[in-house]
């Protein structure tokens, strides 16, 4: 008996789409007015430097809104009533910036463990010295008690403070539902170090570098290598990944981002320049992690059920684009499911 399948073809004989395929199809986003989403997976519940992004539009309501984010203190997104400002939180401290009723927004926190870098459509809005940071047991799009009057659109997550020219591209021109994560940004792998991970430079004619290695370690992709330098006197450390990434030639402890253009399994890391022996510092590597986009939820991964309200909001941020640039669509491709958010809002098509 013929029955409906993926593709929406069996024996031959072409099927009428199911409701819930066609409102996934058609989605734009959420009504989270009239719900909200939330997951407490502990992949997007850690401390220390992160980015948040929302696309969201800007409606008028008489209350507070709270537009998406973790509860207080780590991010969050809130318009007070009346003001026409978006509030940005970074753990107690926040700052606002000016919007405009009626149009659509995506909003960027960067965090790099100190700072917060606010975004608005592209362009830095605003910046602060967070205090009070600290991690909470929830993520939410939309508010139970304070929802959104207007649609959000889509949400993501990324494990380390994006620049600039990464908030830039992330706008793609006014076309932020156009733009996909590249392959290298996705499918974040846990990095073991071996072996030795402290090498010390006393000023003599020592190698001037020394390999870090770590499993998997592989070319064309991201990672946040945090290191720390004692005992320094002198040298220029830095970490080449195919081109050279600078240590700060100071004592304490820092993320490097490096994109690898070069290695499997490992990183040199050096101490200053070949044939000049005045190097007297320690370096030790304390961690390696594959960085990039942790979660995302797009509208067409959004779970309906007849009646248009949301099941589920699946967790794009593994999936590999295919040949053509675009995932796949989530059902048909590996992961995707571990940051599931569930809830019940209403699917805005």
């Amino acid at each position: 008996m013929a029955k409906y399948g993926k593709n929406n073809y069996f024996d031959g004989v072409v099927l009428p789409e199911p409701k819930e395929e066609a409102l996934r199809r058609m989605a734009k986003g959420v009504d989270a007015s009239k719900g909200y989403l939330t997951t407490n997976a502990a992949g997007v519940l850690f401390e220390g430097p992160r980015t948040f992004v929302c696309h969201f539009k800007y409606e008028a309501g008489i209350r507070l809104q709270g537009i998406a984010g973790f509860t207080v203190p780590i991010m969050a997104l809130e318009i007070a009533p009346s003001t026409n400002l978006l509030r940005f939180y970074c753990g107690t401290t926040s700052a606002t910036a000016p919007i405009v009723l009626g149009n659509s927004y995506q909003a960027v926190i960067s965090y790099d463990g100190t700072t917060a870098v606010c975004y608005l459509n592209g362009s830095e809005a605003a910046r602060f010295t967070v205090e009070g940071y600290a991690v909470t047991n929830v993520f939410r799009i939309g508010n139970p008690s304070y929802p959104p009057v207007g649609p959000v659109y889509s949400s993501s997550h990324f494990n380390y403070a994006l620049s600039a020219g990464e908030v830039s591209a992330l706008w793609n021109n006014g076309d932020p539902m156009g733009y996909v994560v590249p392959k290298a940004m996705r499918e974040l792998l846990s990095v073991n170090l071996i072996g030795s991970n402290s090498f010390t430079w006393d000023g003599s004619d020592s190698p001037y570098y020394y390999n870090i290695s770590g499993n998997p370690i592989t070319i064309g992709k991201y990672y946040k290598i945090n290191v720390t330098v004692s005992d320094y006197q002198s040298g220029y450390p830095r970490i080449f990944a195919g081109i050279s990434y600078p240590i700060p030639a100071q004592n304490g402890t820092f993320d490097i981002v490096v994109y690898n253009e070069r290695y499997v399994n490992n990183f040199p890391i050096y101490s200053g320049s070949d044939g000049d022996p005045n190097r007297h510092l320690t370096i030790t590597v304390n961690s390696i992690t594959s960085v990039g986009l942790l979660a995302e939820y797009l509208p067409q991964n959004l779970i309906p059920t007849t009646e248009g309200s949301v099941v589920q909001w699946l967790d794009s941020a593994p999936q590999l684009p295919e040949a053509n640039g675009i995932p796949p669509p989530l059902d048909a491709s590996v992961g995707g499911y571990d940051l599931a958010a569930i809830g019940n809002p209403k699917i805005i098509i």
